[in-house]
């Protein structure tokens, strides 16, 4: 006996509502969207969509949901409860919709509903205030057209201009789309087609336009630091798997059923959901090219919510009864694990270790939470959980303008206010180091990886004028301050737009990197280390074949000089006055026992106390490839 379709219809309503409170229950905020927040705040101040307000550079990768929050913000101008309420709107919506209007009978709606309220990765970016809820909501729509309407020339118009809120929202997200866009054009391949297609991508080209021009460059700020930071495929790659990996070791609900959905289209061959397998089949292999991503699950719960469509498609002929055991089977993968959302909303402080999970990979909801979860939300106070914008900033930014390094960009970002530049030593909310490679031989969590900070640079920002030392790449970086401060509507500044967008400027670029790959101020081997540090503790100097060039920033005499380093290293320093080389020596090896860092004091040549030096070069001589230097006393 089969239960009445109305009564399924109400299990499908109850199970929708245990969806929306379960994501209450673990509703959060991310540190990173408080990147985005900072640009809004700018923006309606007056400032421009800036992040530092006295240089253009996009930080934020999803303009979409940057200008849906700025709509809601304006009148009411309270950001954490704005990006909350607009990320439920959208999440429980997208849910909805695709329970009501694509997943049939209701029994079928009812188990994908179940999926997505106990997959771990879907419900921790149900919220956060980043762009996933309406990268939900754009993708239910998307699949929807595809799936319930006809494809035609009108179907065509609207499943091109869905992609083109896709691509403004989150270009990645594209890749679960573009199979099935290209199957859908193809079916109907036309002059009419194209046209149609061109018309519902126009949006998408207008925003490449408009961010070529006002920024410089057709990309965020953040996919020029993540993708072209110098580290070899074959580990980001795995890396990539890494992220998988603890994935399937956390929430293997989530793995498990995207697995199905890109494998259940090939087996029993239905045309129109094999496009959509093939776009999860895009976004792993994505997924695993770039390193993955720092934040456990946030990358798969996309394509999840596309794999329950797919399964939906395939399954709804299933009986009552089968349908029956597999809800059952989805039950307890989801509650089977300790990351089940079932038991989210009880996180403390105490138990932030736990956030750390497989190979750099973070459970951030669970770091974040005891600070930005809404059930720890007090409408009263002004400054939670971060300072203010305005509270802590003000509203008008001083000149000269304070520069502080820190690479915590975020909240602390987002509390300074509009009167502190900040230089990312990340590359996420810098256009100059975006632009070079990382450290050497350091791993750092997935998508942020350390810059070291070019002698002058800070200096550069800070006065407004070209202090790098080095030429090269002052040469580059003066084209680069062109374009991102120069006025907008200047002939100069957009001929420099062309020539640095193909190229014509990296070769200065390149020949600083060839050469001096990493540069340093005496500044920052100032934190003494202990000895037995490890090699490649974070405030380290770390360097590879190339060496490091020390800038001291004024002219010494001393005769000796306290080092610490990597304690089976062998250095050659050139002690330099200018670009003259005064005098050098080999400083030996210091091994102890339990390695890491060693410190010495070294005797400084004495030509080189006599004549005066600027700087040093260290260069390695060869050995391990791990080369560091904890800090520099002169004396």
């Amino acid at each position: 006996m089969t239960r009445r379709p109305d009564s399924m219809r109400t299990v499908l309503i109850v199970l929708l509502v245990i969806y929306a409170v379960i994501v209450v229950k673990n509703a959060w905020i991310s540190d990173d969207a408080y990147i985005t927040f900072r640009t809004i705040e700018n923006f309606v101040h007056g400032y421009g969509l800036t992040w530092n307000v006295d240089e253009r550079v996009q930080t934020y990768t999803h303009p979409l949901w940057l200008f849906v929050l700025t709509i809601f913000y304006i009148p009411f101008r309270q950001i954490y409860p704005i990006a909350m309420i607009v990320s439920l709107l959208c999440s429980v919506g997208a849910v909805s919709w695709m329970a009501f209007k694509i997943l049939r009978p209701a029994a079928m709606a009812a188990v994908g509903v179940l999926v997505l309220t106990l997959s771990d990765a879907f419900i921790d970016y149900s919220t956060s205030g980043l762009e996933n809820p309406l990268s939900f909501l754009l993708l239910v729509i998307f699949f929807y057209i595809f799936f319930e309407r006809e494809i035609g020339i009108r179907s065509l118009f609207y499943l091109a201009l869905t992609v083109s809120l896709v691509l403004i929202n989150r270009m990645d997200v594209i890749l679960l789309c573009f199979p099935a866009l290209v199957y859908a054009f193809w079916k109907i391949r036309s002059r009419k087609a194209f046209v149609a297609l061109a018309a519902g991508l126009s949006p998408f080209v207008l925003w490449e336009l408009f961010s070529l021009f006002y920024y410089g460059f057709p990309f965020p700020n953040t996919a020029y630091a993540k993708l072209g930071m110098g580290i070899d495929s074959y580990t980001l790659m795995r890396q990539g798997w890494y992220y998988i990996r603890n994935s399937l070791k956390i929430d293997y609900l989530t793995v498990l059923v995207i697995l199905a959905g890109l494998i259940l289209p090939f087996i029993v061959r239905r045309k129109r959901t094999i496009p959509a397998a093939l776009g999860i089949l895009l976004t792993i292999l994505y997924i695993i090219k770039i390193g993955g991503d720092f934040m456990s699950g946030r990358l798969l719960a996309a394509p999840l919510l596309v794999a329950v469509i797919i399964l939906g498609r395939h399954i709804s002929a299933f009986r009552l009864r089968s349908l029956r055991f597999i809800a059952a089977a989805v039950l307890v993968a989801g509650l089977t694990t300790s990351h089940s959302p079932a038991y989210g909303g009880g996180e403390t402080a105490e138990m932030h270790s736990q956030a750390y999970l497989y190979q750099n990979t973070v459970d951030e909801r669970l770091w974040w939470y005891p600070q930005t979860g809404l059930l720890h939300y007090r409408s009263a106070d002004t400054t939670w959980p971060a300072p203010g914008w305005r509270e802590s900033g003000g509203v008008s930014a001083p000149s000269p303008m304070t520069v502080e390094i820190n690479g915590e960009v975020g909240m602390d970002g987002y509390g300074y206010g509009p009167d502190k530049h900040i230089i990312d030593p990340m590359g996420l909310a810098d256009p100059l180091l975006a632009r070079l490679p990382v450290r050497p031989h350091v791993r750092y969590k997935p998508g942020h990886y350390y810059r070291p900070t070019p002698a002058g640079y800070e200096q550069s920002v800070r006065e407004g004028r070209d202090a790098i030392a080095d030429s090269n790449l002052a040469v580059y970086y003066g084209k680069l301050r062109h374009i991102i401060t120069g006025p907008l509507f200047n002939w100069d500044r957009i001929k420099d737009i062309i020539d640095f967008n193909l190229g014509r400027y990296d070769k200065y670029k390149r020949s600083y990197i060839d050469h001096y790959i990493v540069n340093a101020s005496l500044r920052d081997f100032t934190e003494p280390k202990k000895q037995g540090t490890m090699w490649n503790y974070p405030t380290n100097i770390i360097f590879d074949s190339v060496g490091v060039l020390v800038y001291l920033e004024d002219v010494y005499h001393s005769d000796s000089l306290e080092i610490s380093r990597d304690n089976n290293d062998s250095l050659r320093a050139v002690y330099m006055l200018g670009d003259t080389a005064v005098a050098e020596q080999i400083i030996a090896p210091y091994s102890i026992p339990e390695g890491g860092l060693s410190t010495s004091i070294v005797t400084v040549p004495a030509e080189a106390a006599r004549r005066g030096f600027d700087r040093i070069r260290f260069l390695p001589i060869p050995g391990d490839g791990m080369y560091s230097i904890g800090h520099i006393r002169m004396f």
